[in-house]
């Protein structure tokens, strides 16, 4: 992931690495004819959860607080890969300058983001935090 952005000129500082931790990696295997719309059939994952490390998240901090101290707003997409805890808005708040939207796209927990200015939370995800079906 760091050489791809790199190769775009795409600043990697801000980056923690953490050593036997891939990059979550989804690769869509479609179907259809030449010239035809393509359709889904499967997709593979190659994914691990990231361990709960005190350095590693302090790290994370640390490179949070010195990003967002110069950030317009910030955006925290986790999918449950354990980068992103329950602890990580109200610190990122503090770091960001004043009236700095906080954007959330994350998979579950959604609960876990007070403070956060917008979700991004599908239907499946609604339900899950009204504890219901909506439909």
């Amino acid at each position: 992931m760091k050489r791809i952005l790199e190769e775009r000129g795409i600043g990697t500082e801000g980056l923690v690495p953490v050593a036997e931790y891939g990059t979550p990696t989804k690769t869509r295997i479609l179907g259809g004819a030449a010239h035809s719309i393509k359709q889904q059939v499967v997709r593979l994952d190659r994914e691990g959860h990231l361990r709960a490390d005190g350095l590693i998240g302090s790290s994370l901090r640390r490179a949070l607080e010195r990003s967002a101290a110069v950030a317009d707003g910030a955006v925290l997409s986790d999918y449950g890969y354990g980068a992103i805890s329950k602890d990580s808005v109200a610190p990122l708040r503090r770091a960001l300058p004043a009236g700095a939207p906080i954007l959330v796209d994350s998979r579950h927990s959604l609960r876990t983001y007070r403070g956060a200015d917008a979700l991004t939370p599908n239907e499946e995800e609604l339900e899950e935090c009204a504890g219901e079906p909506l439909g």
